[in-house]
């Protein structure tokens, strides 16, 4: 499940992760608005992409 290098193309979006690890998120937000109190602004759900591992799509 986990990557320890990017996919080509994706270097800025990737999180590494550890295969032998259950992953988590933490969403920090510094100065928030007034937006994200009231719920006006919203973030996208986290999508999982599918992978090329070793010549076997993921």
């Amino acid at each position: 499940m986990g990557r320890r290098t990017p996919p080509v193309g994706q270097e800025a979006n990737w999180i590494p992760t550890d295969p032998a690890r259950k992953f988590g998120m933490m969403f920090r937000l510094y100065g928030p608005k007034q937006e994200f109190f009231s719920k006006a602004r919203t973030s996208p759900d986290v999508e999982r992409v599918a992978t090329t591992i070793g010549g076997a799509t993921k």
